[in-house]
């Protein structure tokens, strides 16, 4: 996703069609045009797929990318999933010298004179704010204003550098240049830096989970839990906090021993899963914002968990510190990875309470595993999974991401305190709360 200026809109093309259309290519194979290396004058069709249609998105971007070259040659930005294409165009600043070639668009677009959307603002609230289109002769609405733009370039441009190749784009599939667009199965607001879902998906979506949980007795098959699964995931790319949501799909999906002709009861875990799904997508309105936060700022925060002795917070000179309880560590699935997610866990859960708000936060760690299931939103373990889904649920809740940077154990400020050497440090005087499903195991020292 391109993080771009403000006035900055979006058209969307389709060119499966040159793999339909194409009299050169067979009907029912992808192909792919490739230059000759003995012979760099010629250009041959590779319509061969050695391993069958897995390998087919490659033969697919090989002509995606070159298609790309050419745009950009242009002065043309254009970003591509395997066949489908984006193009962002962006108003003409002081700097910004368009290809003498292409055509300027200048047009004005009319919008509330009181649009100040904030990551806070809701779904609603920022679609209401976006520009529209004042056609010609058109009456200015009360209450908005207008703004102008000049464009580098048009959407015929993008046909008429494109003909020559006799390149056969999908017609149908195009979208005109706008603020908001549907891209990839996703509703993109330029205007404001935001994505989510369109209603047609969720509701879609939604009725796929319920049928998994209106199915006799909770016993389904593998299929239909599959289809579900996988719209999930894609949902996942707005709705962050459903990554730790998938794992006990997966481990379902996994028991089935016979695939075709097996039904099987959902998990307590998965049906847990499954019903915060149905009641997250029941609710319109989800979004992620793509502003781009910056540079993580440094408030000396590094963590560290020990299986002898218990969990460190260290922030500069000062620390907070908890132990475990007997026989904490090494049963019931409870980990040295856990622990390091808890550890991480109670860091975000103290830059809450001292009211941090819309940060990217740095932290030091140094348990590789653990950094790589935050950033993947989701553990290998029930642990260290649970641990992930508290913490996005405290970070969403004061809009704030976290930045752990990796560092060697000998390196890392908290490392001694969750071996309980505290010495030379001085005590946070915050409180922090104990999660109540963590309080059997652990206490603050």
């Amino acid at each position: 996703m391109v993080n771009a200026p403000y006035g900055s809109t979006f058209a969307v093309g389709d060119v499966s069609a040159c793999f339909r259309n194409n009299p050169w290519a067979p009907r029912d194979k992808c192909w792919a045009a490739i230059r000759d290396v003995a012979e760099p004058q010629k250009i041959r069709i590779d319509h061969t797929i050695s391993f069958g249609f897995a390998s087919g998105p490659g033969n697919a971007g090989a002509v995606m990318d070159a298609v790309v070259d050419i745009l950009e040659g242009f002065g043309i930005t254009a970003k591509k999933w395997v066949d489908d294409y984006l193009f962002l165009n962006v108003p003409i600043m002081n700097a910004l010298r368009p290809h003498p070639e292409l055509q300027r668009t200048r047009v004005t677009y009319t919008l509330p004179l009181v649009s100040a959307i904030t990551t806070h603002s809701t779904l609603v609230e920022s679609q209401a704010a976006i520009p529209t289109l004042l056609t010609s002769g058109g009456t200015i609405p009360e209450g908005h204003t207008t703004v102008t733009f000049t464009f580098p370039y048009s959407l015929k441009d993008i046909s008429t550098i494109t003909a020559p190749l006799r390149f056969p784009w999908a017609d149908q599939k195009w979208q005109s240049f706008g603020f908001k667009i549907e891209f990839l199965g996703f509703t993109w607001d330029m205007w404001h830096r935001r994505v989510s879902i369109p209603d047609t998906k969720r509701l879609k979506y939604l009725e796929r989970i319920k049928a998994l949980l209106e199915s006799p007795d909770q016993r389904v098959r593998l299929k239909p839990l599959e289809k579900a699964h996988g719209s999930l995931m894609h949902v996942t790319f707005v709705v962050r906090g459903g990554l730790s949501r998938l794992p006990s799909l997966q481990r379902c999906m996994k028991g089935f021993t016979k695939p075709r002709l097996q039904t099987r009861q959902l998990t307590p875990a998965a049906l847990k899963d499954l019903k915060w799904w149905q009641n997250t997508l029941a609710a319109p309105g989800a979004f992620r914002t793509l502003i781009n936060r910056g540079t993580p700022v440094d408030r000396g925060i590094s963590v560290d968990a020990s299986k002898d002795y218990g969990i460190g917070l260290r922030v500069g000179d000062a620390f907070k510190a908890w132990k475990w309880q007997e026989g904490a560590i090494g049963s019931g699935g409870r980990d040295i990875g856990g622990a390091e997610a808890i550890a991480l866990e109670f860091a975000i859960r103290y830059l809450a309470i001292i009211g941090i708000r819309d940060e990217l936060t740095k932290v030091l760690g140094d348990n590789k595993s653990t950094i790589g299931a935050f950033n993947r939103g989701r553990g290998r373990n029930v642990w260290t999974n649970e641990s992930v889904r508290r913490s996005w649920e405290v970070q969403s809740a004061v809009n704030c991401e976290t930045a752990v940077i990796y560092v060697k154990s000998k390196d890392n400020p908290a490392d001694k305190v969750s071996r309980g050497d505290f010495s030379g440090l001085t005590r946070l005087s915050c409180a922090l709360d104990i999660p109540l499903e963590l309080r059997p195991f652990i206490v603050e020292v």
